[in-house]
């Protein structure tokens, strides 16, 4: 179950049943969708399609902001805890897609783009 504060539309959720992939698409989604579904858990693979990349030298996630050499957009470790511009924790542990995207709206106001 997933509490209903924490989702707006645009979220990705799983439906426990059939561990289908749902995306919330109205507000009224939200309401009717509490029960019945799980977050979806972070992976490698899904930040490879939210456009993250895992450089091997500093051990880290990285998404670039669209516009090269403007630095990144945002940095996670690979436990999947959001870093600070020096990498260290800034004490943000994300589990989910839902709280990435989230997190990734509140700091840059823009969707997190995800690759199907």
């Amino acid at each position: 179950m997933i509490p209903q504060q924490e989702l707006r539309v645009g979220n990705w959720i799983k439906e426990d049943e059939s561990g289908q992939l749902f995306k919330i698409a109205i507000g009224a989604d939200i309401d009717s969708h509490t029960t019945g579904f799980s977050p979806v858990a972070i992976t490698p693979d899904l930040l490879e399609k939210c456009g993250f990349t895992f450089h091997n030298y500093f051990k880290i996630w990285q998404k670039n902001k669209q516009v090269l050499k403007q630095g990144p957009d945002m940095e996670l470790d690979p436990d999947f805890w959001v870093l600070d511009f020096s990498h260290q924790r800034i004490g943000v542990e994300l589990k989910s897609l839902h709280q990435l995207q989230n997190l990734y709206f509140s700091l840059k106001e823009k969707e997190l783009q995800i690759s199907e």
